[in-house]
């Protein structure tokens, strides 16, 4: 059930049973309409995600050139999830260091100084190897870096990149709090 159609009457009557029949009839196709609207939204959506696999797919993916692949790939999350900014985590497993590859505007700054691999958000979701939602409070908490301050950031969405059972860095989209939505809702 999806819904219900209700008539009223100002005045006391009955209705007939031909009323309730065009009623009864109208009902179900206005529930046809509305299940085939969700599934056309649904439709919608499971095509944005394939086009984005086709986007990050073609072109630079082809000539394995990995910066440009890795920020298609962040900026098309964020679009798909809706996020207002995110950024790329790359771990260096042999030397336990972490850099930021690739990032949106205002992230970018964050792009080359290495630093410990265990430290932060991308820290924290690589000791556990699950991707998390980290709200106002948490980001503030282990988000190293002045620019979630400065961006009054209202959760984050921090999950793992793995490749054959290892963890080779994080992908983090954030919501700003004038965003009006963050990723616990």
């Amino acid at each position: 059930v999806l819904g219900a159609v209700c008539l009223i009457s100002r005045r006391e009557r009955s209705f007939t049973t031909d009323v309730v029949e065009l009623v009864t009839a109208i009902g179900n196709q206005l529930g046809i309409e509305l299940a085939n609207a969700k599934l056309y939204d649904r439709l919608v959506r499971e095509n944005e995600k394939l086009n984005s696999v086709v986007y990050i797919s073609s072109d630079s993916a082809q000539r394995l050139e990995l910066e440009p692949l890795l920020k298609r790939v962040m900026i098309r999350a964020a679009s798909l999830l809706k996020a207002d900014a995110g950024y790329i985590v790359r771990f260096n497993n042999q030397t336990h260091e972490s850099e930021v590859v690739a990032a949106t505007a205002p992230f970018e700054e964050l792009i080359g100084p290495r630093g410990p691999a265990s430290r932060g958000l991308s820290g924290l979701v690589r000791d556990t190897r699950q991707g998390r939602v980290f709200n106002a409070a948490e980001v503030g908490r282990y988000g190293y870096s002045p620019i979630f301050q400065q961006v009054s950031v209202s959760s984050a969405l921090v999950v793992p990149l793995t490749s054959r059972g290892e963890i080779m860095g994080t992908l983090t989209l954030v919501r700003k709090a004038d965003s009006g939505n963050d990723f616990t809702r």
